[in-house]
């Protein structure tokens, strides 16, 4: 196949490619270095790849297999649209910004973490999860799930951990591990891969209460403060139940434990940002 013509300048600060799409409406195009897809184009370019022209439009390029991937999100031109709605604040900020930079990866799980936090039945934990996380930069997975952290202590099995304290809830089980109740006013048993869940009508939703029953996510920092191993929890955004004015921690219904190595974390795991730390002067404690 023949190449398109093209011409590259190089030697300065900034490369810069310009080429005719005798085919486009608007047929001069050009991108410099800077511009995400520049290997690609030029490789394109080299190959006649008809689909090389799509690179050059970073934001149409990227919304073509984003709108393939989520079903609930769209881009109009202007504004990130959920279910047909234009909507504003930290998360379709963070969504445009994510579609500006070419950045598809980031762009798709964002989305399909907003899709996730759209299933969370209690408005309030809605509105508050994404703020609260962005604050502490949270990862987030591929398929929209948050990467947390839970402070754990060592059994005589090494395969084996458990929660910090014990539950302090009488009458009913401390938790479920994989479907499975933990004795009453137990510390909760747990193996990598296990799915530990409470009830979410028993996780006290009140966000001006710090420390109450309900499964516990934290940020890095505040788990090493009380385990004496930590561990990599993934939580469901749709799982989040409260998260407390004060501390580095939220209460959710459930949570799968998947690491004990930290080091096992990818460092270009997409993080959710866009708010800033104010406001917290610690925490008092921990309940299962």
């Amino acid at each position: 196949m023949t190449g398109f013509p093209y011409d590259l300048v190089t030697g300065g600060v900034v490369d810069t490619v310009t080429a005719f799409n005798q085919n486009a409406e608007q047929p001069l195009v050009i991108a410099n270095s800077y511009h995400p897809n520049f290997k690609e184009i030029l490789i394109g370019l080299r190959a006649g790849d008809p689909g090389v022209w799509e690179l050059f439009d970073v934001v149409g390029a990227v919304m073509k297999r984003f709108t393939s991937i989520t079903e609930r999100y769209a881009w109009n031109g202007n504004d990130i649209l959920f279910d047909g709605d234009p909507i504003d604040g930290p998360l379709a900020a963070l969504l445009q910004h994510s579609l500006e930079t070419g950045k598809v990866d980031d762009l798709t799980a964002v989305a399909k973490f907003g899709e996730n936090l759209a299933m969370n039945p209690n408005l309030n934990s809605r509105e508050q999860a994404f703020g609260w996380l962005a604050r502490y930069k949270f990862q987030i997975t591929s398929e929209g799930y948050v990467v947390t952290y839970k402070g754990l202590q060592l059994t005589d099995d090494p395969e084996v951990f458990t929660s910090t304290w014990a539950s302090q809830v009488s009458g009913k089980p401390s938790g479920f591990v994989n479907g499975v109740p933990v004795p009453e006013l137990s510390k909760i048993p747990q193996r990598v891969g296990d799915r530990v869940t409470l009830p979410r009508s028993e996780v006290l939703w009140d966000p001006n209460i710090a420390c109450a029953r309900g499964l516990h996510a934290a940020t890095e920092q505040y788990a090493r403060s009380y385990g004496g191993i930590v561990g990599i929890a993934l939580v469901h955004p749709r799982d989040i139940v409260s998260v407390p004015h004060s501390g580095a921690k939220m209460r959710t219904a459930g949570y799968t434990l998947v690491s004990t190595d930290i080091a096992s974390l990818p460092a270009d795991a997409p993080v959710l940002s866009g708010a800033d730390v104010s406001g917290w002067q610690g925490d008092v404690g921990y309940r299962v």
